[in-house]
């Protein structure tokens, strides 16, 4: 049983098929601590014949009320409700119902339980702190060749067991062929992130560029400043201090639009993301940290430029464009050329993958596909016989 299958559930006249269910043991709550809205998870899954239920499952069943210790027909089995959890979005594993895996021996048989080869199931171990996982993994193969490998040889097949840590299930199973997880892809994390960074970089660039340029505008501050006693130190934290200060802001302005635009993303791609996520201490203080990097790397260098005007020079108004912004000319004509690769590359990627994207969709396959004519009389008749075949449809 799994999310790929569907059972009918029926209670009183309300039938409806369910397919997010799996068979778990009875210890599947100790190490998944779900909290429940009716009932307890203790001892919810030692009868064969109880089921839990999530919420939002009971609702459509049972409305408002309560539904533990009622009883339900599952393929035509009753079975009695001990509990109903609430759903965790952030579990890798989603599902509506669980039942005991004890009562897999009513449909599946003892010989297929019991066989090593059979690997029907997804298993997981708690392990206790400070164990060797590499060392246990190791044991667990060596028990696994001397019972498997004897039935896998005549089968011409090879397989091994191997630890996978809870928190990699999400980004780290995209390559694997069966997995009931809620799975993603670290390669496009990987991927995004690196659009992010130099989409950051091009903005600090362009605003280096910018500030350096302009920074003539600043030069008889410059030498107000340090005739009246102000050390480059203090100018360099100054000018420091307002691109951070700049960056706070724009860091503001960006959560509100993100906020602002969430629901449409994930509409568009079909994810949950809350507006709570930016309440989370670990997201604040990775913006914390991600303004403050981005204000220094971006104040930095006109910073050293503004600092490095001389007082004398700026006060008779001797300083000409020529001699200006900074003493190395060649780190700014390498920033805009830099920007204008890394915007060419983004650009580019992007044409490639819509077109890439756009032919996977549009392409002719090659496949022709034909229906014969039916006339009106004779499809009415195939819909009645379909009825007669499947009346509960």
């Amino acid at each position: 049983m799994g999310p790929e299958y569907k059972t009918l559930f029926e209670v009183g006249k309300n039938k409806l098929y369910e397919q997010e269910g799996f068979l778990v043991d009875s210890t599947f709550f100790d190490v998944f601590p779900l909290s429940f809205e009716y009932g307890s998870s203790v001892k919810a899954l030692d009868d064969p014949s109880s089921i839990v239920i999530s919420l939002e499952m009971s609702e459509r069943f049972f409305g408002n009320q309560n539904p533990v210790g009622k009883q339900m027909l599952v393929d035509k089995t009753p079975l009695q409700i001990k509990g109903v959890f609430k759903t965790n979005p952030k579990f890798h594993l989603q599902f509506n119902f669980l039942r005991p895996l004890a009562s897999a021996a009513a449909f599946i048989p003892a010989e297929r339980m019991q066989s090593w080869v059979w690997q029907q199931f997804y298993t997981y171990v708690k392990l206790k702190r400070g164990t060797q996982v590499k060392s246990l993994q190791a044991k667990f193969q060596n028990i696994f060749k001397k019972e498997a490998y004897p039935q896998l040889k005549d089968a011409v097949l090879t397989r091994l067991i191997f630890f996978q840590p809870l928190q990699s299930i999400h980004l780290y199973s995209s390559s694997f062929k069966f997995d009931a997880a809620q799975r993603g892809n670290i390669t496009y994390v990987h991927a995004l992130t690196t659009i992010a960074i130099f989409i950051l970089l091009i903005a600090c660039f362009n605003f280096i560029n910018l500030a350096t340029a302009k920074s003539l505008q600043r030069a008889k501050e410059v030498g107000v400043r340090k005739t009246i006693g102000a050390s480059k130190i203090q100018l360099i934290s100054q000018f420091i201090g307002e691109t951070i200060l700049l960056a706070i802001i724009s860091t503001i302005i960006s959560v509100c639009l993100a906020a602002l635009f969430l629901p449409w993303l994930n509409n568009f791609t079909g994810k949950n993301i809350s507006v709570g996520l930016f309440l989370n201490p670990v997201v604040i203080s990775l913006l914390l940290i991600l303004t403050l990097a981005v204000g220094i790397l971006a104040g930095f260098y006109p910073a050293i430029v503004l600092s490095g005007f001389k007082p004398v020079n700026v006060l008779k108004a001797s300083m000409s464009v020529e001699k200006h912004p900074g003493k190395i000319p060649w780190l700014r004509h390498g920033l805009v050329v830099i920007q204008f690769s890394l915007s060419a590359l983004l650009i580019v990627s992007a044409i490639v993958v819509y077109n890439q994207v756009n032919y996977l969709h549009n392409k002719d396959l090659g496949f022709i596909a034909t229906l014969p004519s039916i006339d009106k009389a004779e499809l009415i008749r195939l819909q009645q016989h379909l009825r007669i075949a499947c009346p509960n449809s």
